[in-house]
């Protein structure tokens, strides 16, 4: 019997049977929605008595607690300790009253309220018996506070308490109650589902009895689909093998060269010179493998920053455009203005696309050009970059495997030209993950175009470049010029708990004329700037004892009203608004960089008097600030260093001690751009974002590409 004649029979069974079981699933249905209305009741006088129960525990509590603050009141005589335990004292009556106002606006049934009414009359009492007490003590009457405390506080407080205790009691009984009719209810309508469950079992076992004839089919093609899927990923691990095992080869052997003393020096900068190209290309694969990994966890998380496109594509020309001019091709821009100077996306992420593809055009094509066109749609908010080739080209039949992972073209473009078939699959999620896209137009022979789309946030029509004149990318000397030409006066205080950071910053700091004073942990911070007068507050948020945010929020608390900007490496936009939201005035991204640096100094302190030649010195100061001697002591400090900081995150790995590692590459991720090493800061917020949601296989593969990149990256300079 033919599949298509089995199905013609078993239709006439199937409809009778799907309506059957149609009618009991409407029964069981209606007799769920009924019992979910009963139980949502329950519920939800459930959690309203639950809530008053929380209410008087509050009050409870904060009673408690203001008669034991009343007591150490008493039994101080230092005034500022004593003023400290006055706040806390009205902080928890305030607490108390916010919870009385919050109970008395519920429903309470006839017998609490008569006890609730009891209650009310010694909380009352209890109330006035205090604020004597309180005056008593502030007017420095100690024996006499003490004895009106042990004749009247006391016995008043009891009373509070026994009655908010008995009103408590009398909430649980209920909660009991409810809970037990509820349990009560859910058991009979179990028992009613249980049967109708049954019967539907009964029916529906009848009917896979008579579809297994029919998943065999199903079962084959799935097998086939499986053994494809096993096919692919055997050749990509295949090929994985081959693009590892040839440049370690490289790397081993001319390693092994290099410890024959013979070499002559030009042959061994010729095998040094190998030994790093191949070890970065090893890197490269590394990561494409732990971006792969992220994407296919749902973990691969992205920023919103303030991007210049244009210092991007400038980056993207120094790296890849020398590349295709060494092939001898042409590698040229085609702006289609006007272009916005600034977007809102992740620049490590839109630079990691357009390289993939760049990247990708100059492999495939061995004469010709390649040109990258950009042009705005304001409507859609979208910029777009045209990545276009005259190389190989593919047809439609290969482009539609493209994004695929571990899929490239065909088994012959591997043999030719190597890769993974990893960039494209990761290049279109991370573009799909900046709200846009990448998308292939191609023939064969023809070339290929790869478009690429990103969002970029709002842009106000005066923030666009009407030309490449007004388009130069605003880099870290440029923004400096902006200040050159200022001393700046004023008193800086500095929390920071890394030392090499301190520096740096006490570096940059007095470069500019101002004063600055140095604290390692928010506490510290606090207790500087309630006693000692600063014009401005850098605060690191994340140190030891108390962190930047929980030292704003006390300084914030007791009145403090001067500037404070936080000084951090957790730069994403939901970060900057809690900080925002605790107080901080500012906030200045690790790794430091000049240019918004001294902006943000010059917007928070007052230029200094200048003379004639100011302007002239300033320029030097600053200019000079990289190949400062100190600044150069510095770095070396930095270097050594690094291996301490990678031992404590592979020894955290080892232990499985994902806090440590997070920790550790967190201080190397704000200090490795600082000093030169922006690569140190990438691969270390890789480690400590794997640490951070508990992915230590994640963390020990970038861990080992960041002691690879130190290994290589630290001595050679």
């Amino acid at each position: 019997m033919t599949p298509k004649q089995r199905n013609s029979k078993l239709k006439p069974v199937l409809i009778a049977g799907f309506s059957a079981i149609l009618i009991i699933l409407s029964l069981v249905a209606g007799m769920a929605l009924y019992h979910t209305r009963i139980a949502a009741e329950q519920l939800n006088e459930i959690a309203s008595e639950q809530r008053e129960s929380r209410l008087i525990f509050e009050m409870r509590d904060s009673a408690h607690q203001r008669a034991l603050v009343l007591h150490r009141m008493a039994a101080m005589t230092d005034p500022f300790e004593r003023d400290n335990e006055y706040m806390e004292f009205k902080a928890l009556a305030e607490r108390f009253l916010v919870a009385k106002e919050a109970f008395q606006a519920g429903r309470l049934a006839q017998k609490e309220s008569a006890r609730w009414e009891l209650a009310k009359k010694y909380i009352s009492i209890g109330s006035q018996s205090q604020s004597t007490a309180i005056e008593l003590i502030l007017a420095d009457q100690s024996d006499a506070a003490s004895e009106y405390l042990r004749r009247e506080v006391v016995p008043n407080q009891k009373r509070v308490m026994t009655e908010l205790t008995s009103l408590l009691d009398a909430q649980r009984q209920q909660i009991d109650a409810t809970v037990a009719q509820a349990a009560a209810d859910t058991e009979r309508v179990r028992v009613a589902l249980t049967g109708l469950a049954s019967f539907i079992g009964l029916l529906i076992a009848i009917f896979v009895i008579r579809s297994i004839s029919r998943s065999e089919d199903d079962l084959v093609q799935a097998r086939e689909a499986a053994q494809a899927a096993n096919q692919q990923k055997s050749l990509f691990l295949a090929n994985m093998s081959h693009e590892i095992r040839t440049p370690l080869t490289a790397i081993i052997g001319f390693a092994q060269c290099l410890q024959d003393d013979s070499s002559k020096p030009t042959q061994r900068k010729d095998m040094t010179d190998a030994i790093v190209r191949n070890g970065k290309h090893l890197l490269k694969l590394i990561n494409d493998v732990l971006d792969l990994s992220k994407i296919e966890s749902n973990k691969l998380e992205v920023e919103q920053l303030d991007v210049d496109p244009f210092q991007v594509l400038g980056e993207v020309d120094s790296l890849i455009g020398q590349l295709a001019r060494d092939k001898g091709l042409e590698f040229k821009f085609e702006h289609n203005f006007p272009l916005p100077k600034r977007i809102r996306t992740d620049p490590t992420r839109m630079k990691q696309i357009l390289l993939n593809l760049t990247g990708n055009a100059v492999k495939f094509t061995s004469s010709g050009n390649i040109t990258l066109t950009t042009r705005f749609d304001p409507q859609r908010e979208l910029l777009t970059i045209v990545i276009s080739d005259t190389g190989i080209g593919m047809t439609q039949e290969q482009a539609a495997h493209l994004f695929q992972a571990f899929s490239q073209a065909d088994a012959s473009t591997t043999r030719k030209y190597g890769g993974t078939g990893l960039g494209l699959s990761i290049s279109k999620t991370l573009a799909q993950l900046l709200g846009g896209d990448v998308v292939c137009d191609s023939a064969p022979g023809a070339g290929s175009r790869f478009t690429v789309t990103l969002a970029t946030g709002n842009v106000a029509p005066e923030a666009l470049a009407q030309s490449q004149e007004t388009a130069a990318p605003i880099n870290s000397e440029a923004a400096c010029a902006a200040v050159k030409g200022i001393r700046l006066q004023g008193r800086i205080l500095l929390a920071e708990d890394s030392p090499d950071i301190q520096q740096l910053v006490r570096l940059y700091v007095e470069r500019c004329g101002a004063e600055i004073t140095v604290v390692g942990n928010g506490q510290l911070a606090v207790e500087a700037a309630l006693v000692d007068s600063f014009d401005l507050i850098l605060m690191d948020m994340q140190m030891p004892i108390m962190d930047g945010i929980e030292a704003t929020k006390l300084l914030r608390d007791t009145g403090y009203g001067l500037p404070i900007v936080a000084l951090s490496a957790n730069a994403m936009q939901e970060e900057q608004e809690r900080y925002m939201a605790a107080g901080i005035n500012g906030f200045l991204a690790k790794p430091i960089e000049l240019g918004p640096f001294f902006q943000t100094l010059s917007r928070f302190l007052k230029p200094a008097p200048t003379l004639a030649d100011t302007a002239e010195t300033i320029l030097e100061d600053l200019g000079s600030l990289t190949s400062d001697p100190e600044y150069q002591r510095m770095v070396e400090q930095f270097k050594a260093g690094v291996p301490d900081m990678l031992t404590k995150i592979l020894n955290g790995l080892e232990i499985g001690d994902a806090e440590t590692v997070r920790i550790a590459a967190h201080t190397l991720k704000g200090m490795g751009g600082s000093f030169g090493y922006p690569r140190i800061t990438e691969l270390a917020k890789e480690v400590e974002t794997c640490a951070k949601q508990g992915a230590l296989d994640g963390a020990r593969l970038a861990a080992t590409a960041l002691a690879q990149f130190c290994e290589s990256s630290l001595k050679a300079a």
